[in-house]
């Protein structure tokens, strides 16, 4: 808690600070151009059985630019997906905190869901053989990768090796602590649900709640969360009939029809997280509507200020006031100048 609570209070000072993330030309998080730097090494592709010798090529990246003997070793663990995909964690402040702790800092991709080539995954042909996919492989790939990069880039055998993911590499991060706890000796695991439950609802339940939350961030409200609950019950009662399958099917094209709505997997499939996007989470000074959620370019800017009232001619002080109060609260002002507009209309 204090690793990962110092490194929160780094990014908050340079934010604070208004200094852009200290990286050099050569430094990188786990972005898209990060592919293009992919090394490779010779992984065991059955780590349990001593008859099987085949092996595969299992994907990692390096950034040593500000590496000094002496300093960590961090790990970004890989998961659901290849580490150059745009929206990995891996690109904010365990790249950004390199110049200040000296770390080397490597990126493994998983051995099933990294995979950005064929060359890196173990197993050939367009079906996966899911023989070797497991928690307990994939941990164990992270211990034959400290052995091998212990070697490679000629690391102190006393060096620190720490950690880092969220969401199911969170989960890899917390046991790979707990299974090889000699090799690594701390884990940053973000969003880990470390507990394996069926059907998992805790996550929507959070997001639900927000939907309530009226805060800095968050423009929801209790009214809010009821209506899409009363939305989403709905739902669930058109999915119990032909009639309502239709009716769905016509509203929503993730309903891909009444007939494919039958299916109960197919209705987690379209209901279990949602049916649709609210943008909650945004602070809107605009009035959503049907328009504006289905609209695919960006709106036009807003001017910074908008005036109610043209500028004020000299020796004006009431129409002067008018033009500055509507800075701030227009209403007055339109109010303000009708009554004007109804005087000058009245006989003399």
């Amino acid at each position: 808690m204090k690793f990962a609570l110092t490194t929160t209070l780094l990014c908050l000072r340079q934010a604070a600070a208004g200094l852009a993330p200290r990286r050099g030309a050569g430094a990188w998080g786990f972005d898209a151009t990060a592919l293009n730097g992919a090394r490779y090494f010779t992984q065991t592709l059955d780590h349990f059985n001593a008859s099987e010798k085949r092996t595969w090529q299992q994907a990692y990246f390096v950034n040593d630019e500000h590496y000094e003997p002496g300093g960590p070793i961090f790990v970004y663990v890989g998961g659901e997906g290849p580490l150059g995909e745009d929206h990995s964690v891996g690109h904010n402040f365990v790249a950004d905190w390199l110049p200040e702790t000296k770390a080397i800092l490597f990126g493994v991709e998983h051995r099933y869901y990294g995979c950005h080539n064929k060359s890196s995954c173990p197993y050939q042909g367009a079906t996966p053989d899911y023989r070797y996919l497991s928690t307990a492989q994939a941990l164990a790939d992270l211990a034959s990768f400290h052995a091998y990069a212990t070697g490679e880039y000629k690391l102190p055998a006393a060096a620190k090796w720490v950690a880092w993911g969220g969401s199911y590499p969170g989960m890899l991060t917390a046991f790979v602590r707990a299974r090889y706890p000699e090799l690594f000796v701390a884990g940053v695991a973000s969003s880990a649900p470390v507990h394996g439950i069926v059907d998992m609802s805790s996550f929507q339940d959070v997001i639900t709640d927000a939907y309530a939350m009226d805060v800095e961030g968050v423009a929801g409200s209790p009214e809010c969360a009821q209506t899409i609950a009363q939305g989403h019950a709905t739902v669930g009662k058109l999915l119990g009939s032909d009639v309502g399958r239709q009716r769905l099917a016509s509203l929503f094209p993730a309903a891909q029809s009444a007939s494919w709505l039958a299916d109960p997997d197919n209705q987690r499939t379209f209901a279990g997280c949602g049916v649709a996007s609210f943008p909650a989470q945004v602070r809107m000074k605009r009035r959503i509507t049907a328009s504006s959620l289905t609209r695919t370019s960006p709106p036009a800017p807003r001017r910074a200020t908008s005036r109610c009232a043209p500028a004020p001619r000299a020796g004006s002080p009431r129409s002067a006031r008018c033009w500055r109060s509507s800075l701030r609260a227009p209403r007055r002002c339109r109010a303000w100048r009708r009554s004007r507009r109804r005087r000058r209309r009245r006989p003399s």
